[in-house]
């Protein structure tokens, strides 16, 4: 069994649309009867996009499972030779099984064509609207500006429309005008049913001047179909292309009068993980933006997805559809005073447990410790005795070294939950900026993790990472010792590290060095797709 795709061109006047349906022949129909001619067994076409009656394409897409030994780029030739002349297959080729036309990013285009002439062109009556009054192109310019980006499209939608998500993205909307010819060209993530037409018929009635350039956003605005133009003829619009997405986009920030977030999709290749920051949203539209993003990561291939909701709107456990949302961490900013604090105590295991007794929260600002300078001069002492006996050194990255650092952070953080995934492009860029230091981990003679840290106003610890079979042997609290002790005088002020509140022995070993915590971040919640992966603890 193999899939083969079909990019398709057609010319739509003979034929009620795509979909298979009862009262007239179809786009679909012709493909399925006379691919199963060709290949002698039943063949069903599954379409990219359902074009309505008397739409055209140049470049729609479709597939279909066979058995045959036809080479896959030979049957566009022999299945054209079956075909009418109004339809044609452009290109055939192999595809995965996995792979569905509908159920991958995509990128569609679509040209609508206006005749705006006082009088009509024959050859022009099959594939293009005739509109006799005059139109002001550079208003109609001027309107569609509004409609760029991510809306709510429900204005510009037929009543019939059965999705309940109306949210679509427009890149790009160009009026073009050559000679008495206008043409609309209009790309987005997709489109909802008789958008594009809706948009055009409204558009025209900015050129005529019955609406003004700002209407359009009011129209937007107002969610309300009744308000926008009406639907212009289906003849005038082709499908020009289907693009499919090659790679994740790795951040998806959206920002307007209605929502602000930010989508982060690089982690979901490597660990099928994917972040939402929502920094802003209308209240009627909280709950279908979360769900929104929420589906747009699971279909991407996320399966664990962790939130930021800086609007604090959401609450551990609620549930909107097959997710539930649960309370994961909040990351805390602790800081270390290079001057005053003493990291070095003389019976760690009775001050660890007088931390862990004193404190019922550690969601307070917590009063540094002063210390003499001689007490200081000793603690240093006792960590430099301690280091040496357990032979730990920082090694510095040079060029040579940059692909076993990330070697080494990729295996070390692949299964923190909220952690990132290292390139060697990523580290060589970062390792441009001055205040960025890295170094290998060396114990006893051989590397077992990384270290990087910061230098800036506030300096800052970004990460100590070990490999996964050095791990939980002390070590990277060696490392932070080694750090006070070799950089603490060449930092520019106090040292900060970002650790999650429920991290508790790294929070424990911190204090006992002599951090403390100064600031809270948000809370973050965990989710995924319960029909997928089942209900999660």
């Amino acid at each position: 069994m193999k899939r083969i795709k079909l990019i398709i061109s057609y010319d739509g006047t003979n034929y009620c649309g795509w979909q298979i349906q009862p009262n007239g022949l179809t786009i679909e129909q012709v493909l399925n009867e006379k691919l199963s001619q060709l290949l002698k067994e039943e063949i069903q076409v599954i379409g990219a996009s359902r074009t309505d009656s008397g739409v055209h394409a140049l470049g729609n897409v479709a597939v279909f499972d066979t058995n045959t030994k036809i080479p896959p780029e030979k049957i566009c030739y022999a299945l054209n030779q079956r075909l009418p002349d109004d339809i044609v297959v452009q290109q055939s080729m192999e595809v995965p099984l996995t792979y569905h036309p509908r159920k991958c990013n995509t990128r569609k285009t679509y040209e609508y064509k206006i005749l705006n002439r006082k009088i009509p062109m024959p050859k022009h009556r099959l594939d293009s609207y005739f509109y006799f009054m005059p139109l002001d192109v550079e208003k109609m310019r001027e309107g569609a500006k509004y409609l760029i980006g991510e809306h709510d499209f429900r204005s510009f939608c037929s009543s019939r429309t059965q999705i309940e998500d109306t949210v679509r993205t427009i890149y790009q909307l160009d009026i073009i005008k050559e000679d008495d010819m206008i043409r609309i060209v209009i790309s987005g993530n997709g489109f909802l049913y008789n958008m594009v037409r809706i948009i055009v018929g409204t558009l025209i009635r900015v050129g005529t001047g019955f609406y003004t350039p700002q209407q359009v956003e009011e129209i937007l605005d107002s969610r309300n179909r009744s308000y926008a133009g009406q639907k212009v003829p289906a003849h005038g619009l082709t499908l020009v292309s289907i693009e499919e997405e090659e790679h994740l986009e790795d951040i998806i920030h959206v920002e307007n009068k209605y929502v602000d977030y930010t989508l982060i999709q690089k982690e979901i290749v490597p660990k099928k993980k994917a972040y939402i920051i929502l920094n802003r949203c209308v209240d009627n539209d909280y709950e279908s933006t979360i769900a929104r993003l929420t589906k747009q990561a699971t279909r991407n291939g996320a399966k664990d997805i962790y939130i930021c909701d800086n609007t604090k709107k959401l609450k551990d456990g609620i549930q909107i559809g097959y997710y539930t949302y649960k309370r994961y961490n909040q990351l805390l900013q602790m800081e270390y005073d290079r001057k005053n604090s003493s990291f070095m105590q003389h019976n760690v295991e009775n001050n660890e447990k007088k931390h862990m007794e004193a404190e019922d929260s550690f969601y307070h600002v917590a009063t540094k410790n002063h210390n003499s300078n001689l007490c200081q001069e000793k603690n240093n002492n006792e960590m430099n005795h301690q280091i040496q006996e357990n032979e730990l050194e920082f090694v510095v990255v040079e060029e040579d070294k940059i692909e076993k650092l990330v070697d080494i952070y990729n295996q070390s953080f692949f299964h923190v939950p909220m952690s990132s995934t290292w390139t060697v492009e990523m580290v060589k860029e970062m390792m441009q900026k001055k205040e960025n230091h890295f170094y290998l981990i060396q114990w006893n003679k051989q590397i077992v993790g990384m270290f990087f840290w910061e230098k800036g106003e506030y300096s800052s610890v970004e990460g100590i990472g070990l490999l996964p079979e050095f791990q939980n042997q002390g070590i990277g609290k060696k490392a932070m010792k080694l750090f006070l002790c070799k950089y603490k005088n060449e930092c520019m002020d106090n040292i900060r590290l970002t650790v999650s509140d429920n991290n508790l022995q790294a929070i424990a070993c911190y204090k006992q060095m002599g951090f403390v915590v100064v600031s809270i971040g948000n809370t973050w919640f965990h989710t995924q797709d319960e029909k997928l992966y089942g209900a999660f603890s």
